[in-house]
């Protein structure tokens, strides 16, 4: 009952592990007491987690009795992180055609604006009622007319506004979304432990991972397998079920708002 998690700061080194600050507490399962931490492995040259030792005083043989874990192989790859040089923005080329030195210019001599003139203009008062008061319902057609006219404006005017502000949206975002619906096909159509890895590793460098820890029980389970299989020069092919594990998780996060 009074077990605590041991010091594994001789065990495991600093330079290449980060373990979790403060007393980390246990949780009773099934009679026994059990601890959970996240290990963060700082080198990509870290094969294996070493043997953890655990030490205990044993009432019957009346001293300290000490036993080690079992290493856990490692196979550690550094991930490409997206920077703002790795988004693509298109542009329209902003370059124009030199102009022309020999284009020629309008002659003013030859070609001249005719001058307004108010000779024989009709400048006098119009005071007839019925023309004055003559309603224009006859330039713009019937009420039927109108009220179509008038939805069309408003239809173009929404779909300008919607136009533009799909324009107006972040690149980074849009190449983001991209590279996540990317991994997902290939998450979908992976065939080998090391796709699904390699996929999982590249969605953890573009964006923040939800279920952080189902993502590094996956990742784990798929990189012991690999090292296993590598080390038996056994046929890396993928298991459904670590397939169907992965979709759920970049699922969650293209579901997630931007």
């Amino acid at each position: 009952a009074n077990a605590s998690l041991p010091v594994m700061t001789g065990d495991l080194p600093d330079t290449d592990f980060r373990l979790p600050s403060g007393k980390v507490a246990g949780k009773y399962i099934d009679g026994e007491k059990q601890f959970e931490i996240v290990i963060r492995v700082l080198s990509d040259k870290v094969s294996e987690i070493p043997p953890i030792s655990y030490s205990w005083f044993d009432p019957d043989l009346k001293s300290f009795q000490t036993t080690q874990s079992l290493p856990i192989a490692l196979s550690v790859k550094g991930a490409q992180m997206i920077s703002a040089q790795d988004v693509v923005r298109s542009s329209k080329d902003s370059q124009t055609p030199p102009e022309q030195s020999n284009q020629e210019e309008p002659a003013a001599s030859t070609q001249t604006n005719r001058n307004f003139s108010l000779i024989d203009a009709d400048l006098s008062i119009n005071r007839d009622l019925k023309l004055l008061t003559k309603s224009s319902s006859g330039i713009l057609g019937s009420w039927w007319q109108q009220t179509f006219s008038y939805s069309l404006a408003m239809i173009l005017v929404f779909a300008v506004t919607l136009m533009r502000r799909q324009s107006e949206i972040d690149p980074r975002i849009t190449a983001k979304l991209n590279e996540l619906k990317l991994q997902r096909e290939v998450i979908n159509k992976a065939n080998s432990v090391e796709e699904l890895s390699n996929a999982l590793r590249r969605i953890a460098s573009v964006t923040e991972i939800i279920s952080r820890q189902e993502f590094e029980s996956l990742l784990a389970d798929c990189d012991t397998l690999q090292y296993a299989r590598e080390k038996n020069n056994i046929a890396n092919k993928l298991d459904v079920e670590l397939r169907k594990r992965g979709l759920p998780i970049v699922d969650e996060i293209l579901d997630r708002p931007n």
